[in-house]
């Protein structure tokens, strides 16, 4: 009887063994699986393409097609600015627009719930400077030139002097009287004492020249 309680034991503890050693085998696959599936996940090969004084390109890629986001900013302890991709790929490309010229940016590649870093520090990378540009100044090269035609005959303007007038008609003089320099009524010939309005001051020089 007590023999046949040592082997019940036995198998029993036997049994126990096996089902232990199975829950294990099977928890330990379970972790494989998934620390596998977070490998395939993990980010390859990223590099930042193209850099300019206010866009970064940032590329990567992954064995299983998964949608990241890029975390960045520009300081490393507090990334608050995101990019997310708009599709899953294994090949990524992301654009970060509007940054600041000279300015070093720090990111990280978040997929899932995991974000990556390199090596325990964020990715980085610094941004050309701006580049003023030069104002042109445009010379012209053909000059219109206005046909002579266009502008108008300048008759010569004939001053008589004193000596000239036949006579100091007074008539001749009250035609004029009032007429000022740039007036249609304006005769040179009259303004004798060339204050530019003809009127009886010019008339009186006439006399006295002609006496």
């Amino acid at each position: 009887m007590n023999q046949n309680k040592n082997i019940f034991k036995s198998i029993i503890t036997v049994l126990g063994l096996l089902i232990f050693l199975v829950i294990n085998i099977v928890a330990g696959q379970r972790v494989l699986t998934i620390f596998t599936k977070a490998e395939s996940n993990s980010p390859l090969d990223v590099k930042v393409p193209e850099v300019s004084a206010n866009q970064a390109v940032i590329t990567y890629g992954t064995q299983n097609e998964v949608q990241g986001v890029i975390e960045y900013g520009t300081n490393p302890a507090s990334l608050t600015q995101i990019a997310p991709e708009t599709s899953s790929s294994v090949d990524h490309k992301v654009t970060l627009n509007l940054l600041s010229p000279n300015t070093t940016y720090y990111f990280t590649i978040k997929i899932g719930e995991k974000s990556y870093d390199n090596a325990g520090l964020p990715y980085s990378f610094i941004t050309s400077g701006e580049s003023a540009a030069n104002p042109q100044t445009t010379i012209p090269t053909n000059i219109p030139i206005k046909p002579a035609s266009s502008f108008p005959t300048l008759e010569p303007t004939v001053i008589i002097t004193p000596a000239k007038l036949q006579s100091c008609q007074i008539s001749d003089f009250q035609k004029h009287y009032g007429a000022m320099k740039g007036t249609s009524n304006y005769d040179a010939n009259f303004d004798l004492i060339l204050d530019g309005i003809i009127n009886v001051a010019d008339y009186m020089e006439c006399l006295n020249k002609n006496k």
